[in-house]
């Protein structure tokens, strides 16, 4: 979305398909056009459309120049057009890695233990860091896009190439059984390069554009309470059933936009069809639907408290969204059911 205030609360695969199709119609048609059949062209084009929805994003900054900025330009411009993607020598890492060292010689390289010489964000972040201790010209800054609660598989912790073998069985094992002084040696890489988290101690971007500090652990105790004395304001006939009703009924909306152009989900409740606006800027604009828009918005509440994801939450986001919420079950009668039931609170911190 274009607009801040029209960024869906939670998200599913259905929902970043509609927008990334709005999204191309609206600039990119003259040269994606539809399919003859008018439908969606297959493709690369969607590919930096809608990218927190899918995934958490880590974001570096580096100082530059402006003249360096317009020689960076000229020598990108007089490249053929042609794709050189190549997974082992030429991947999208490797081109990170080239326009590092064209500002900053030297400034980042591949790891040829950890990584078995290919590129990888991950090292990328990881020789930047190391660098600019010892370069501060760089002024390197840092901060975490989060990904968008919903039910797309979350972003897991960023690993290296011998990482990913480590935690593979079936890459480990046989090493373990057959080569046990070479498994040794990569436990010894891997814990090396475990340590990193591009994250720590970044801040967050919120739904305001806005940089923050992200939960603590102390944070997501709070909310939580807060979180379950709203709960208690509730009548919870069934939970379970509610739940379920919750489940069934988003996943058989349909995804269309507003008049304003915001995101609204068209939900079938028996033989009726309710418009419900599920972002920030449209929430309020159907009263009749705020049943689904609570449920909708403590299914996002319950993403953001999950310790794996605390830590790349904005807790401005998380104060809102507990507002948000209040004011919607405030607006309701009594006899409103919240629709998803709360976890108790982990003491486990990801790190």
């Amino acid at each position: 979305m274009e607009k801040l205030e029209d960024i869906p609360l939670f998200a599913d695969k259905k929902m970043v398909a509609f927008l990334r199709d709005c999204y191309r119609h609206n600039h990119l048609e003259s040269l994606v056009p539809d399919r003859p059949d008018g439908g969606t062209p297959n493709g690369d084009w969607y590919e930096l459309i809608g990218a927190s929805y899918l995934r958490t994003i880590y974001a570096f900054e580096i100082e530059t120049r402006p003249e360096q900025d317009d020689k960076l330009i000229v020598m990108l411009n007089d490249r053929s057009n042609r794709q050189r993607w190549n997974l082992v020598t030429a991947n999208c890492a490797d081109f990170v890695r080239e326009i590092f060292s064209f500002y900053y010689s030297q400034s980042v390289h591949r790891s040829i233990i950890g990584d078995l010489g290919v590129t990888t964000p991950k090292q990328l972040a990881r020789s930047l860091s190391s660098y600019s201790r010892g370069h501060p010209e760089l002024r390197l800054s840092r901060f975490v896009i989060p990904q968008v609660p919903g039910t797309i598989p979350r972003s897991k912790r960023v690993k290296g190439v011998f990482e990913v073998m480590l935690t593979a069985k079936k890459y480990m094992l046989p090493i373990f059984l057959f080569h046990p002084y070479a498994a040794g040696a990569a436990v010894a890489v891997y814990i090396q390069h475990w340590h990193f988290n591009p994250g720590k101690n970044a801040l967050i971007l919120d739904a305001k554009n806005h940089l923050g500090p992200a939960l603590t652990s102390a944070d997501r105790g709070a909310v939580q309470d807060r979180l379950e004395k709203l709960v208690m304001t509730a009548s919870l006939p069934d939970p379970d059933a509610e739940e379920r009703q919750w489940t069934s009924l988003h996943a058989t909306a349909e995804p269309v936009l507003d008049s304003s152009g915001g995101p609204v989900l068209k939900v079938r409740v028996g033989s009726e069809v309710r418009s419900v606006g599920i972002a920030r800027g449209n929430i309020w604009n159907v009263a009749a639907s705020s049943e689904f828009a609570v449920s909708l918005l403590q299914a996002r509440l319950i993403e953001e408290l999950k310790s794996a994801a605390a830590q790349k939450t904005a807790r401005a986001d998380v104060e809102s969204d507990l507002v948000l919420l209040k004011q919607l079950l405030e607006s309701q009668p009594r006899r409103l059911a919240i629709t998803t039931r709360i976890p108790a609170v982990s003491s486990e911190v990801a790190h």
